[in-house]
């Protein structure tokens, strides 16, 4: 039976990829984009991810944790403007897992930390 690999604590490292296009409304959530990065769990596994952020805090994306075997996993959930979080994640074939956590947007870099 495959179990999913413990994320008690998930760091993303993420560089904007685009950013939004700048005709919204300052009711856009203020992390709207597409990004692209690193992350690191606390047990020391560590992977790519991609994520995208929609104007209403909607966000989607793909993690791959490169473990023995490559794994790979989708994470949604949704964002508000203050970096709050709460959402799933489900790797291939396994039920998912929330997380909660913050996001933090600096110099075109997200940041976030996610407990499960």
């Amino acid at each position: 039976m495959r179990h999913a690999p413990s994320l008690a604590l998930l760091s993303l490292t993420l560089g904007l990829l685009t950013g939004c296009g700048g005709g919204g409304t300052s009711d856009d959530n203020r992390y709207t984009g597409s990004f692209r990065g690193t992350f690191v769990t606390d047990e020391g596994d560590s992977g790519s991810a991609e994520i995208q952020v929609g104007r209403s805090g909607r966000l989607d994306g793909t993690i791959h944790l490169a473990s023995e075997t490559i794994l790979e996993g989708e994470i949604d959930g949704t964002v508000n403007n203050d970096g709050g979080f709460n959402g799933t994640l489900t790797y291939q074939g396994l039920n998912g897992t929330t997380l909660t956590g913050t996001f933090r947007l600096v110099n075109r870099t997200l940041t976030a930390h996610l407990v499960q």
